[in-house]
């Protein structure tokens, strides 16, 4: 570790780093630490607080250089000079209202830490708190989904700490057909799908069960919920994808197919009275009761839309594709071939040769 320098080996640094720029005709001032002191104290006892008056040379060659010396003399006559070498005491306040105003500015400065402090401590303990809470929430609307769960607090507590091992094993978790109804419908499709495991592996066939169809049919049967209802529509959606179709594009657009259908239907059904298809309707009078309920929303028919006997042609043979009735599409079409023709010659050729040319 380098030892610190003192002033006098700074001094002789500073003096050789100017050892190049040292011309021998310019003599060199010596001027150390001391004798600026001595020159500085000189300078302030020949000050003009003193009594004495400013050196006339030092005034003309100021007031050459364009120098207000009157002026100078005035805004440096407050400078005191005389105590610059005095050692500072520090002063006190004597005056009441000063130090009242610091301890009130200083009391409120304390008063804000310490309430900042205080909100954030509280701010933790209640987030600590809700987070609980919410956790607790959850817990109890798992267990009533489960079928109305009914366990003491250490049997949650043991079945949260142990990540549900241990828990599910002791006596208050025993899960039975009377306490779980819902468990129950899953636990039977889970005992079907064993069942026709069983045979299937003695013959070396695949199960002939349909799992997805299954399940969706206990969540259907749990709870007429809308949240169950959406988890029955993923099952059903992913029994699509794999039962059996070509490819996923095919299942989605089944699936879209049915669920239009199903639309088709409950439309009807709520607003009998306008769809007014009577007592067991075709398709295509199912058909044309849900554009009269549709229409009759907008108030009239979109002008855009062909009508014939009533019936928005090409809204009907919309409806009809959309809902997967191709050969029913079909066969409306061609009875509508005249009317069809002269809005699109080709429409009629093209279609047959659309739905001949796609699977059924």
């Amino acid at each position: 570790m380098s030892q610190p320098m003192s002033l006098s080996a700074l001094l002789e640094e500073s003096k050789r780093l100017t050892t190049h720029l040292t011309s021998a005709e310019i003599p060199t001032v010596q001027r150390g630490i001391d004798l600026l002191e001595s020159e500085s104290r000189k300078l302030v006892a020949r000050s003009i607080r003193d009594g004495r008056p400013l050196d006339p040379r030092g005034q003309a060659l100021l007031s050459s250089a364009g120098v207000d010396t009157d002026r100078l003399a005035e805004n440096t006559a407050s400078a005191a000079l005389l105590s610059a070498f005095e050692m500072l005491q520090p002063t006190y306040d004597a005056n009441v209202a000063s130090f009242l105003s610091q301890q009130q500015e200083q009391s409120i400065i304390n008063a804000i830490e310490e309430s900042e402090l205080t909100t954030l401590d509280d701010f933790d303990r209640n987030m600590a708190a809700h987070m609980n809470q919410v956790w607790e929430d959850t817990q109890r609307r798992l267990f009533e989904e489960l079928g109305q769960f009914q366990g003491s607090a250490d049997a949650t507590a043991a079945f949260v700490s142990s990540g549900g091992a241990h828990a599910l094993s002791a006596p208050t978790m025993r899960v039975t057909a009377t306490t779980h109804p819902r468990v129950e419908r899953y636990a039977q499709v889970v005992r079907d799908l064993n069942d026709a495991r069983v045979p299937a592996a003695v013959r070396s066939v695949a199960p002939q069960f349909n799992l997805l169809a299954g399940l969706e049919k206990a969540t259907s049967e749990s709870s007429l919920e809308l949240k169950s209802k959406q988890i029955a529509q993923i099952w059903r959606l992913l029994a699509h994808y794999s039962g059996g179709t070509d490819s996923i594009v095919a299942g989605a657009c089944a699936y879209l197919e049915e669920t239009f259908i199903e639309h088709v239907d409950r439309i009807v059904t709520q607003y009998p009275h306008d769809a007014n298809v009577g007592g067991i309707p075709s398709v295509h009078r199912k058909v044309q009761g849900y554009l009269r309920v549709l229409f009759g929303r907008l108030g009239r028919v979109p002008a855009f839309l062909e009508v014939f006997n009533d019936d928005a042609i090409w809204a009907h043979m919309y409806t009809l594709y959309r809902c997967g009735y191709k050969q029913d599409l079909l066969r409306y079409a061609l009875e509508m071939e005249d009317i069809i023709t002269d809005s699109d010659p080709g429409f009629v050729a093209y279609l047959k040769a659309f739905v001949d040319g796609s699977p059924p």
